[in-house]
C-alpha cells in the first residue's frame, strides 16, 4: 500500500510540473536600447522643406503603440521561436497622409520584419539588411543652417514597402533630418528638416 502511494504521489508531482510548464509565460524580447532615441511620444512634429520647390510638409506622431508578436518557425518542423515586442508609430503627414512605422529588434521599419527596413541602429557602417545598408555616419551635418551631429546616413532600396530607392538620414533623438529620392541612380528630389519638436 505504501509503495502505490508513493508511486501516485510522484506521478502527481511530475503532472504538476508539466502543467506548471505549460503555463510558464515564454520570455519576451525587447527592442535594441539604440531604437530608444526613437520612441517619439504623440504630438511630436517634424516641419520638411523641399529643396527644389520650398514646399512644407509637416509630420506628426498620431499614436504609438507596444505591440507583441509570435516569431514563426524558420523551417519546417520547428516551433515558435518565441515572442518579439515591436513598436508601431503612426504618422500623419500633410502630403503622405496616414502612415505607420515600426521599431523592432535594431530596426526601424514599414513592414515590421518583413521589408521596407528605414534605419539599422547598431551603427556599424557597411551594414545590411533587407532593403537597407548603412553607408556612412558623419561627425557633423549643415541641414536649412541646422548643425546636427553623428548623423547616419541609410540608402534605401525601394521594395514591396517603399516606393522609389531612398537616402535618408537620422540623428538619434531627433529622427529623420534629411531625405533625397532617387531615380536611376541620381537624386530626383530632397527634403530638409527646417524645425521640430519631439518628446521621448
Amino acid at each position: 500500500m505504501k509503495k502505490i502511494l508513493l508511486i501516485l504521489i510522484i506521478i502527481s508531482f511530475f503532472s504538476c510540473s508539466k502543467d506548471e510548464e505549460k503555463e510558464t509565460p515564454q520570455p519576451v524580447g525587447t527592442i535594441s536600447s539604440s531604437l530608444h532615441p526613437f520612441l517619439f511620444k504623440k504630438g511630436s512634429y517634424w516641419i520638411f522643406k523641399n529643396q527644389n520647390t520650398g514646399q512644407l510638409d509637416s509630420v506628426v506622431v498620431n499614436s504609438i503603440s507596444k505591440n507583441i508578436f509570435t516569431v514563426g518557425p524558420s523551417h519546417p518542423g520547428q516551433g515558435s521561436q518565441g515572442q518579439e515586442e515591436y513598436y508601431n508609430i503612426n504618422y500623419l503627414s500633410t502630403i503622405n497622409g496616414s502612415y505607420d512605422e515600426q521599431l523592432i529588434g535594431y530596426v526601424i521599419s514599414k513592414g515590421l520584419f518583413s521589408g521596407g527596413y528605414v534605419y539599422l541602429s547598431n551603427h556599424k557602417i557597411g551594414e545590411e539588411s533587407l532593403n537597407a545598408k548603412l553607408t556612412n555616419i558623419y561627425d557633423s551635418l549643415s541641414i536649412e543652417s541646422n548643425l546636427y551631429q553623428n548623423v547616419v546616413k541609410m540608402e534605401n532600396s525601394k521594395d514591396s514597402y517603399l516606393t522609389s530607392d531612398l537616402n535618408l538620414y537620422y540623428v538619434d533623438s531627433i529622427g529623420l533630418v534629411k531625405k533625397e529620392i532617387i531615380s536611376n541612380d541620381s537624386i530626383i528630389d530632397t527634403w530638409n528638416l527646417l524645425r521640430y519638436s519631439v518628446n521621448l
